[in-house]
Parts: structure tokens; sequence; C-alpha cells
């Protein structure tokens, strides 16, 4: 029974081996056909001109942290405006360099999240929920694109797996691994935040940790401390550096509040494109005083950040104009949530999974109260992968234990004759 096991451990290995190699050559294959191209499609510019503007800006000022937009993914213009310096350094602005450049940065991001959700896996669940989770994850078209876009979602879902990765391995017993993870998980979510404000809440990890009961990090507090100190200090460094620079106070991105007035006023549709125009009352004012419309839009933008009902942005585009609903999207939200239920059912990894059911409620928090769009949730597939996973296993243990009870039957039934 034992060599058996062992077979079928080690052929799903290798199936899953295959499919993965299998896809990121397809991911490849991709890069090289839209080898030169910025993004593939022309919708699928998004805020790429901006971040592109940003870019040459940062190239032809005297320090990094000289940004005149800091409203379009401000740490993400520095990103590029520091990887386009040293892909043209002396030669003038050659933005040609920079697309080859963030192209392999990226595809080398996602091979490297790929393997981080195999050590995810084992922390967390085992190593097949591992393994199939990078099965999905490499199998995602939305990765796939956005791997040759210039945009911030794959290294903002790499630095987030590997915030959460680091988060579980600070209950190593080794007391290196332990600090060791707590600095690159701060730093990771530092960055992170630092890319998007849309992330800052990430930063609270530490601090959830901490505080929830019956958590084994509650033992860890050195580390979590550590971590949260790793989160704050390089935020608030360049926050104090550019509001030097601009002798006054700097948010870490400019135009935050105007964005949930453009989101909740009666002219709202709950998705991020295109921009409504304000109407009154909007804001604070438009939840008081219309709250039956403003859980409507709630109930919109959980619609739209799921990829359930498709928006401009939506990669690939799958459905025609005449579908509302995006019925790929539906199924995979459904794994999603049954793998999610099955994975808070199991009591004693509740709380050894707190990082992970943390990290989806404080990626849909934001766009609920703001607006929503599938690409939001690009960062977080591979967290959703993991579940997913969760859920793929569960139903295929269980009809290989009904195959193998129908089998021990059948051979009953023959030694019975």
């Amino acid at each position: 029974m034992r060599a058996l096991y062992a077979r079928r451990k080690i052929l799903f290995a290798l199936v899953c081996a295959l499919v993965i190699c299998v896809n990121f050559a397809r991911t490849i294959t991709f890069t090289a056909h839209h080898w030169n191209e910025p993004w593939p499609e022309g919708r699928l510019a998004i805020d790429g001109q901006f971040y592109l503007a940003g870019a040459k800006q940062i190239w032809g000022a005297p320090h990094f942290w000289q940004l005149h937009d800091n409203f379009h993914a401000p740490g993400f213009q520095v990103l590029l405006g520091l990887l386009l310096r040293i892909t043209a350094p002396e030669r003038g602005i050659d933005t040609a360099g920079l697309i080859h450049a963030s192209k392999v940065i990226l595809l080398s991001l996602f091979a490297a999240t790929l393997l981080l959700l195999l050590r995810l896996g084992v922390k967390a669940f085992s190593w097949a929920e591992g393994t199939l989770a990078a099965v999905i994850l490499s199998a995602s078209l939305a990765w796939c694109f956005y791997a040759n876009m210039l945009q911030y979602e794959v290294l903002a879902g790499f630095l987030l797996t590997l915030a959460i990765a680091c988060s579980l391995e600070m209950n190593s017993a080794r007391r290196c691994a332990r600090y060791s993870a707590s600095v690159v998980g701060g730093f990771s979510l530092a960055l992170l935040a630092w890319i998007h404000s849309r992330f800052l809440l990430f930063g609270l990890l530490p601090l959830i940790c901490v505080a929830w009961r019956g958590s084994p990090w509650r033992e860890r507090k050195t580390e979590c401390a550590l971590m949260l100190a790793c989160v704050l200090f390089p935020i608030l460094l360049w926050l104090s550096v550019r509001s030097w620079e601009a002798g006054t106070i700097v948010p870490l991105r400019e135009r935050s509040s105007s964005l949930f007035h453009l989101g909740n006023n009666p002219n709202s549709l709950g998705v991020n494109f295109p921009f409504p125009l304000i109407a009154e009352p909007s804001g604070w004012a438009f939840i008081g005083t219309r709250p039956g419309q403003f859980l409507w839009l709630v109930c919109q933008r959980f619609l739209y950040f799921w990829g359930i009902k498709p928006d401009w942005w939506t990669v690939p585009q799958m459905v025609g104009p005449h579908y509302e609903y995006d019925g790929w999207s539906i199924l995979s939200f459904i794994a999603l949530a049954i793998g999610l239920g099955l994975a808070m059912r199991e009591k004693g990894h509740r709380a050894a999974r707190l990082p992970l059911y943390f990290a989806i409620a404080a990626a849909i928090a934001p766009p609920l109260f703001i607006f929503a769009s599938g690409r939001f949730l690009v960062p977080l597939l591979p967290l959703v992968a993991l579940f997913q996973a969760k859920f793929f296993l569960s139903v295929g243990r269980k009809i290989c234990r009904r195959l193998e009870f129908f089998r021990s039957v059948a051979r009953q039934g023959k030694a019975g004759l």
C-alpha cells in the first residue's frame, strides 16, 4: 500500500511539473511574440503611459525621489526610472531596453512566485496543495498577460506571496530563519505599500498575527515587532525625504481622498474605468443619505473584483459585450469559496493560516469602498490558487477513496465466487 502511494505521489509530482513547464513555455512564447511591445493590446495600456512618463522624468532628474506624479503608483514609477537609468545610462532615453528588461524581470518573478507557492503549500497545507497551486497559477492567462505589460501586478503578487511565506517562516524553530524572515517580509510589505497605497493595509499583518487570540505568533512578539519596524521605516523615510524636498507634508499618494468621492456618488457604477462625473451627495454624505445605493455599489464592486462581471481591463476578454457575467470566473470563485471553507474547518490549522485569510480580506477591503476591477485581483491570484488547489484535491481524494472502495468490493466478490 505504501509503495502504491509513493508511486502515485511521484506520478502526481511529475505530471504537475510537466504541466507547469508547458504553461510557462506558453508564457515565454507569448513574451517572444510581444517582445518589443509595452503591452499586448492598446486597451491594456491602463496607466502605462503615466508610468513611462514618470520613468523618463526620473531618468533626467538629479535624484530618484524627485517625482512629479505622486498619484499613479509612485513607487512603481521610481523602480521603472531606476531601471531606465541602468538600461539607458548615457545614450539618451530609449524605452526599448526598459521594455525588454521589464519583461525578463517580470518573467523571473513569475517563476519565483511558482517556487514560493511550493513552499507556502508545505508550510500551510501540504506539498500536494502547493504543487497544484503552482499548476493553477502557471495556467493563469492574467499572469501571462501582466508579465508582458508595464504594470505592477505581477511584482505585487510576488511581494505579497513572499511576505506571506516569510510570516509563516517566523514560526520556525531556527532563530536565524525567524529573524531573516521578519526582515525580508517587512521590507516586502513596505515595498508593496510604496508601489501603491492600496496595499498599505497589508502592513498590519504583524499586528494581526500578534493580536489574534490563539495565534502561534503571540510567542513571536520580537519577530513581529521587527517585521513591523521594517514595514514602517522605509515608508517613513520616503515620506520624510519627499516632504523635506517639497517643503511641505507629502502623502504616500496624492488625491486619494478624491477617489473616495469619485467611487461614492450617484453616478458611480462600482467599476474602476471609465471614471464617472462626481455628483452630489458624494463621499460619506452619499453613504449616509443613500445606504441602499451604497450597498448596491458594494455588491457591484465585489463582482468586478472577482472578475464575475468583466470590465474594460478584463484579461483575457473571453466574453462578448452582450454577456454580463463570466462563467469561468464564477466557477473559479466557487472553487475558492469551497476551498476556503474546507481550510477554515480544519481546526488544527486555523491559526497557522491566519496570514492567508488576512491577505484575502486586506486585498478586497479597499476596492469594496471605492471601486473595483478584475485587475485588482491579479496580485492575489497565487493565494487564491492555494485554496482552489485545496478544493480540487479534496474532490480528487474523495473520488479516489470511492474508487478504492468499489475495487475492494469487486475483489471480495471475485474471491467469494
